[in-house]
């Protein structure tokens, strides 16, 4: 399990477990897939260590909660989190959520290992291969509105997270046109047709992630039409209207 931050290097895991029925079901996940991490109680938490007593036990890993799980350390060998459901399920999706404020710190990739009898481990597969998500993510403080001069270059940034293949720039329009893109970031010399919203797309060959939108606003210089104001010749005391155009 690792994570990756701007702020610091931390685990840090909020997790729900979407179950399907206890194991002698033999259904698919839908529609019998509900969390059920929210209910278990909070002795059925475990953990290798915790960075703070009081704020970062294992139960607190629970999904929508106003707390987190984080370990001690930030070694991915050497820290988990384990959680007791105390009889046998069949689990069909394991979800994640970062830090209820700091959006930042979240996981980006995770090994599963499961036992029945607490002592025997044995990999998660998923298509008979050893699964670790490798999902994308995005730090939502980007991209930023811009407000820039025409004919002046500007940049709008992405960070995305985590694992990516992928960054396509997309602005916004009736068409969803796109622009992809090499890099993580957006340069353009700005024109007046550049005004709009625009946001990334990340895809990593498991999930695409879109980030906020950042509006574009370009300022330009009004111009006139060259025919008006024209010569007029009119009566005294007649009414007269210049046209600007």
């Amino acid at each position: 399990m690792t994570t990756r931050s701007v702020l610091a290097i931390h685990l840090i895991i909020i997790l729900i477990l979407y179950l399907l029925l206890p194991s002698e079901g033999n259904r698919g996940c839908s529609p019998y897939d509900v969390p059920l991490t929210a209910s278990l109680p909070d002795s059925n938490f475990n953990a290798s260590s915790v960075l703070s007593g009081s704020l970062n036990q294992p139960y607190m890993a629970k999904i929508n909660g106003s707390k987190e799980w984080c370990p001690f350390s930030a070694n991915p060998d050497s820290e988990f989190i384990q959680v007791d459901l105390s009889t046998p399920f069949r689990v069909c999706a394991v979800d994640t959520q970062g830090h209820h404020t700091l959006s930042s710190w979240f996981v980006s990739s995770y090994k599963v290992t499961y036992s029945l009898n607490g002592s025997t481990w044995f990999i998660a597969q998923e298509n008979e291969t050893n699964y670790v998500s490798k999902l994308p993510a995005i730090d939502t403080s980007f991209p930023r509105n811009k407000t820039v001069l025409e004919g002046h270059q500007f940049t709008l940034l992405c960070f995305p997270l985590g694992n990516l293949d992928n960054v396509t720039w997309i602005k916004k329009s009736i068409s969803n046109s796109s622009s992809p893109v090499s890099a993580v970031n957006l340069t353009m010399n700005a024109t007046r047709d550049d005004i709009g919203e625009y946001y990334c797309l990340v895809t990593n060959g498991v999930e695409s992630i879109a980030s906020p939108t950042a509006y574009v606003n370009v300022l330009y210089p009004p111009a006139l039409d060259a025919s008006y104001p024209r010569d007029h010749t009119v009566a005294e005391d007649a009414n007269l209207t210049l046209h600007v155009e």
